[in-house]
């Protein structure tokens, strides 16, 4: 369709054909060009107005796309609908503008356009039954639009659920060794961060929590604060046997030296690295389920204006508490991770 400007210059045009000037003076305008496009049975003079004359053309168009095998419907079906209907379609910033009109179109057509259910075979699994968009995103493999009863009877079966469930626990140090578990927590949108940490013993007692607040800079940036804080602590009191545990995988490779820290937090790696060298200090990765006592930590730093530390158990926020006798209890947390994007993944016999 045009642009509006463009439509209402035209029709200023036609204006002026009935009250344009006259001996350099302008006629008096005796009635709107909308109140002359009325039909004359309503008080006007019958004209086509031609916004209304471009969304007819624009509605032909929509029909001809969704009813006729045309040349033309079969290329923009091929060049926009690969993968998808017109109905479900969304409007993409790369679209042709005639494609977008034809869109915008669609939504007032459809409102209009009445559906007599034959065989089902033309737009079943696309059509918009319940004002929802399409259910599904295409049809699945086994129905091939009969009835077969052995197929329907293994469908169960052949459901498989492709969402992985793990049960993850934190697992207490060996013999007489310290257990330090330390997580970072950024909040890009409240520009926020903070760092958490907690240091137990080979039963899985508290020995000291921390939770501070950090610079906000990258979750990366806070994890590895979080580690300098609690390893610093940690050497301070002289543990000699120390395990460190990070649930951030990129963090424990640059400490181990298997990737290089980008600059921002080169000097936080170095430092941490000078450190775990003079003790017997491991660093490893664990999943997030199993270090959910120094996660809480971080995230309460966020909500902080200064530094905290916890040397009784008593003295941790309520869901820091909750988490700690969990571990202690080896109780586990659920981790569930999909294998696909979809849920469900049908595996034909």
């Amino acid at each position: 369709m045009p642009p509006s400007t463009v439509i209402k210059e035209i029709e200023m045009q036609f204006a002026n054909f009935f009250w344009g000037q006259r001996d350099g003076k302008n006629s008096y305008h005796w009635a709107s060009w909308k109140n002359m496009c009325f039909p004359t049975k309503e008080g006007g003079l019958g004209f086509k107005s031609l916004i209304d004359i471009c969304h007819t053309f624009s509605a032909k168009r929509w029909w001809r796309l969704r009813t006729e095998p045309s040349l033309w419907s079969l290329f923009l079906k091929a060049k926009y609908c690969q993968r998808s209907n017109p109905n479900s379609k969304v409007i993409a910033t790369k679209d042709s503008m005639a494609w977008k009109d034809l869109l915008c179109t669609r939504d007032k057509m459809e409102q209009h356009i009445i559906w007599k259910i034959n065989s089902g075979n033309s737009m079943f699994w696309w059509d918009n039954w319940t004002q929802v968009k399409a259910a599904i995103k295409k049809k699945f493999k086994f129905i091939d639009y009969t009835w077969n009863w052995s197929k329907v009877c293994l469908m169960e079966e052949n459901f498989k659920a492709i969402i992985t469930s793990s049960m993850i626990y934190w697992n207490r140090p060996n013999g007489n060794n310290w257990k330090l578990n330390t997580d970072g927590s950024y909040m890009r949108n409240q520009n926020k961060a903070g760092a958490g940490g907690i240091v137990r013993n080979s039963i899985g007692d508290m020995i000291i929590a921390f939770s501070y607040p950090t610079q906000c800079y990258t979750n990366n940036y806070s994890e590895a604060q979080a580690a300098l804080i609690g390893i610093s602590w940690c050497l301070g009191q002289q543990f000699e046997a120390l395990e460190v545990e990070l649930d951030s995988q990129v963090v424990v490779r640059m400490i181990n030296g298997s990737c290089k820290p980008p600059w921002r937090i080169h000097n936080l790696i170095e430092d941490i690295k000078n450190k775990i060298a003079q003790r017997n200090i491991i660093v490893k990765h664990c999943y997030r389920e199993g270090n959910e006592v120094a996660d809480a930590l971080a995230k309460y730093a966020t909500n902080i204006q200064e530094p905290i530390i916890y040397f009784q158990e008593s003295k941790l926020p309520a869901e820091v508490r909750g988490l700690l006798r969990m571990n202690k209890l080896h109780l586990p947390s659920f981790r569930r991770r999909p294998k696909k994007a979809s849920f469900w993944h049908y595996n034909p016999p």
